[in-house]
């Protein structure tokens, strides 16, 4: 409608208008199965198997989205967006096993043959998400800034009445150089940013507010003759044939189940200077998110299958980041070419608190659920016992408190609540993961027709748990197992100075518990990246009849600089995960 009746007249006539928009339907894997058929031959004695498997998934996308553009004096420029979108997926698993084959041939590999151990499996699950979202996009005379949002999310995975969750957000930019009355002749850009949002999660199964009940057959005891927890019951009193299975509770639903939500604010700055050699930008943010979806840990007397899903607890977020870099051409004086610098570095520091912790997932986060709990700590603490060396004689066992396994070569816990004796109640928090700061720096340099790029990455601070020292420092803990170098340097009374506790094939002493015999300092840092390289010229490359090549020489994860102590191969992957491997590449790209 461009009647000069809607109160703009003839500035509303001179708009720029435009629309579009596009719909979309997405069968991804619309019809997907994954037959396998597995068969382990051999004789009825060696244990043959067949296993048939049938996985059928379905993933249907829908989604629109329609835009509009608007422009007022070439000063009031707007861009307008909203859409729809839905996904529905479906998946099933099937799986029939069974033994006892009385041919290897696989001809016979069929489950009608199986004489022993015949049985079916099964799983599947459905989830569906609707979403609708709209955005407002606004820029005055590229100096003021705004952008709205608004996102309203359905998931089946949570109850009929907190099935939908809605999501603004907001920003603003100010573009305090493009001002008439900016006059700082060292800096070329300055802007000024913030921004408000929320967010939303939905990762649950997609069975969490329903309670489930499943069968448990009744298995002979391998110490005792007696039945286990299975739910079989002979209601009849014969004890003879295949016994009934009743059905045993594996969770308690909760219908009440809704969305976490994560609520940030951040604000920054970006600064290009010295005719944009020297630029950056610098961010603070701090985020919320409360409602966490977290899956109880109840005590022992509430019954199987208490557990369940619930919103409980609240973490806290706030760090910091800066990026610096430097790029310029420089003036070489050598055949009037020019040198290419481009340095920049980045950093950022990061803490989260706990604070807010439901009773009912008190248990979930570590702690005694009473005077030691994750509330007012990182969510990524670490509770247990505190190692406190190794005993050196059996005076010093004797002045130690009760300590179960306690003897010369033998890890020392702390008493932590000095009542003489080291039990349960003599762990505490003794490390959190998180770390003081990361950061990077990114080197390069182009010469003619070479260049040369180097990255370099590093951590400082937080705590790894190096679970390779089950393998270095102990015999008891990975029996029938290869041992590292430093298992040569256990204890002795001779060695009286080592960190590796006594050899022996008995854990008496519970030196596999979670303690911070376990945990070092996370702190390294990795040349990441290094390669050299070089293009032929223009003329070389058209002579071939190619449109671009380069040949280069690239290094990654060439170095790794630890500090002195450090026990892991790679405090990157220190949980019986091996080191990043290094890798060097001889390339050569070309394309016609």
């Amino acid at each position: 409608d461009r009647s000069p009746s809607r109160g703009l007249g003839d500035v509303y006539k001179r708009q720029d208008l435009t629309l579009r928009g596009n719909v979309g339907l997405d069968y991804s894997q619309f019809y997907f199965r994954n037959f396998t058929r597995a068969f382990t031959a051999g004789s009825l004695s060696s244990g043959d198997r067949l296993t048939v498997e049938d996985n059928w998934n379905q993933s249907i996308i829908t989604g629109a989205t329609a835009t509009y553009k608007w422009v007022v004096n070439d000063l009031h420029k707007f861009n307008f967006l909203a859409g729809v979108e839905q996904i529905n997926y479906e998946r099933e698993l099937f799986r029939g096993i069974g033994s006892g084959f009385a041919s290897d041939d696989r001809s016979f590999a069929y489950l009608s043959q199986a004489t022993s151990d015949v049985r079916v499996e099964g799983e599947g699950e459905t989830w569906s998400l609707d979403s609708q979202f709209a955005r407002v996009d606004y820029n005055y005379d590229n100096r003021y800034l705004a952008s709205f949002t608004i996102r309203r999310d359905g998931s089946s995975r949570f109850g009929d009445a907190n099935e939908y969750g809605n999501f603004p957000a907001a920003s603003f930019g100010w573009v305090v150089s493009n001002e008439d009355f900016f006059d700082v002749e060292f800096i070329d850009t300055l802007k000024l940013r913030g921004s408000w949002g929320e967010t939303g999660n939905q990762e649950i199964p997609t069975n969490a507010t329903v309670t489930t009940y499943v069968p448990r057959y009744a298995t002979q005891s391998l110490f005792t003759n007696e039945q286990d927890e299975g739910t079989a019951y002979d209601i009849t009193g014969s004890n003879s044939g295949t016994l009934p299975s009743g059905f045993v509770r594996a969770q308690t639903g909760n219908a009440d189940l809704k969305w976490e939500t994560s609520t940030q604010i951040n604000l920054g700055v970006d600064f290009e200077l010295f005719r944009n050699t020297v630029y950056g930008s610098f961010d603070w943010y701090e985020k919320e998110t409360r409602d966490i979806l977290t899956l109880t840990q109840p005590i022992a007397t509430l019954g199987e299958g208490a557990q369940k899903w619930v919103n409980g607890g609240t973490i806290e977020n706030a760090g910091v980041e800066l990026v610096l870099g430097y790029e310029k051409w420089i003036e070489t004086g050598l055949l009037e070419d020019e040198l290419l610098v481009d340095i920049n570095f980045n950093i950022s520091s990061t803490e989260n608190t706990v604070t807010a912790l439901p009773e009912d997932v008190v248990n979930s986060f570590g702690g005694n659920g009473q005077d030691k709990t994750i509330l007012g700590r990182s969510i990524n603490s670490v509770y247990g016992y505190v190692a406190d060396g190794i005993f050196q004689s059996q005076a010093e066992v004797e002045e130690h408190a009760v300590q179960s396994g306690a003897a010369p070569g033998r890890i020392r816990w702390q008493d932590l609540d000095g009542n003489g004796v080291i039990d349960e109640n003599d762990q505490d928090f003794f490390a959190d993961t998180d770390p003081d700061f990361i950061y990077g720096m990114n080197f390069t340099v182009k010469y003619k027709a070479w260049d040369f790029n180097m990255f370099w990455q590093g951590v400082k601070g937080g705590q790894i748990r190096n679970n390779w020292r089950l393998f270095t420092d102990f015999t008891s803990l990975n029996i029938g197992s290869n041992y590292g170098a430093r298992t040569l340097d256990a204890w002795t009374p001779e060695n009286a100075k080592s960190d590796v506790p006594a050899l022996t094939l008995i854990d008496n002493n519970g030196e596999g518990r979670q303690s911070s015999f376990f945990w070092e300092e996370g702190t390294y840092l990795k040349l990441r990246n290094i390669s050299v390289g070089y293009t032929p010229t223009l003329d070389f490359i058209e002579r071939m009849g190619l449109k671009d090549a380069r040949i280069y020489l690239q290094a990654q994860n060439l170095l790794t600089i630890t500090p002195d102590g450090t026990l892991s191969e790679d405090p990157e992957t220190p949980n019986e995960v091996f080191p990043v491997p290094r890798r060097i590449t001889f390339g050569l790209e070309f394309s016609f």
